[in-house]
């Protein structure tokens, strides 16, 4: 698990499975979202694990899938899990 702080204030933190590369949370409080926190952690635990790295994405929720596909997050198969439909995004 890594963390991101702003004046002493958690911003955000990313967590990975690190047994097979896969993000596991990543979240970014609101009042820190569009300032690069979620990028500069994703680029650290990338840089941290390597790659491949995967996820998945709640399909309803369309401001994260399109925020992994700015970052070149390819989806590679749609499912269903507890949680509703989802895809599941890869990093090479």
């Amino acid at each position: 698990m890594l963390v991101a702080r702003i004046g002493g204030e958690v911003a955000g933190f990313v967590s990975v499975w690190a047994q097979s590369n896969f993000l596991h949370h990543l979240f970014v409080s609101p009042k820190h979202q569009r300032k690069g926190i979620g990028k500069a952690l994703i680029s650290a635990i990338v840089c941290e694990f390597g790659l491949p790295m995967s996820l998945k994405c709640i399909k309803e929720n369309t401001q994260a899938c399109r925020f992994y596909e700015k970052l070149g997050w390819q989806p590679r198969e749609e499912s269903i899990g507890p949680e509703g439909p989802y895809i599941l995004y890869e990093l090479r």
